[in-house]
């Protein structure tokens, strides 16, 4: 088996995630997924996050202030600001913010010199003082999140 670069995989991981989701029923959106959280609230997120180092702009409540600094901590609010900004949206309205914000994470990608290791990353991850590194060492679609527990924080409904 090849081992993919981790900007590869994580694009593969989104675009097979997309299909995934796009084939589940409505009755799947409100199932458990989490402790806390439905498989809506997860699509939620990881268009957030998605969005986040896409450099997009965030929905009404749903962006948080950072001080630009060196290695900081990804802000615990964060995963639920943008969750919680996200409600009322539809399923469909997700996966479509979801897969704007891959295809747009892949042109921020493609205009980077990404060669450079060291280099901020785009979007909240960079102003966090995050690196490219650091970016695509997570998870595929969970960019700049190293610093989570096993469960996201409960939303409020």
């Amino acid at each position: 088996m090849t081992r993919l670069e981790p900007l590869d995989l994580w694009e593969q991981a989104s675009q097979d995630l997309l299909v995934v989701l796009r084939d589940l029923g409505d009755d799947d959106w409100d199932r458990p997924a989490l402790p806390g959280w439905t498989v809506q609230d997860v699509l939620a997120h990881l268009a957030h996050l998605e969005s986040e180092v896409a450099v997009l702009p965030q929905p009404v409540g749903g962006a948080i202030d950072v001080e630009s600094k060196a290695n900081q901590p990804m802000p615990t609010d964060l995963t639920r600001i943008g969750v919680e900004a996200r409600r009322g949206r539809s399923a469909a309205e997700l996966l479509d913010e979801f897969e704007t914000a891959c295809a747009r994470r892949r042109e921020v990608f493609a205009g980077l010199d990404l060669s450079d290791r060291s280099q901020p990353a785009p979007g909240i991850v960079g102003a966090l003082g995050g690196t490219w590194r650091r970016c695509s060492a997570t998870a595929p679609s969970t960019c700049g999140s190293t610093n989570r527990t096993s469960a996201p924080p409960p939303v409020a409904p």
